[in-house]
């Protein structure tokens, strides 16, 4: 089942089923969303994906993406919010 999400995310990346993927299996998902957040223009899902690798230890590669959201959308207060705790060396959460 798990499997059929992501490729159904992969095909029609606009939807909502990255945030499924996310619940199911914070690990497997990130791992599959990486690359695609990386490349998205979605400023929430790249948003969760960053929350989910900061919730794993990955937290360099969490404020990669939170600075990428904040690039897509600078007036979002939740990305300025993070992105501003992590470099003053807060907890973003």
């Amino acid at each position: 089942a798990y499997d059929a999400y992501a490729s159904a995310y992969a095909a029609k990346a606009k939807s909502s089923y990255y945030k499924s993927m996310l619940r199911a299996d914070p690990i497997l998902a990130t791992n599959h969303l990486v690359p695609i957040a990386e490349t998205s223009k979605d400023d929430e899902m790249i948003g969760d994906v960053a929350d989910a690798l900061w919730q794993r230890g990955q937290t360099d590669r969490a404020y990669a993406l939170w600075r990428r959201a904040l690039k897509l959308d600078a007036d979002d207060s939740e990305w300025i919010r993070k992105v501003q705790s992590v470099h003053e060396k807060r907890s973003p959460f």
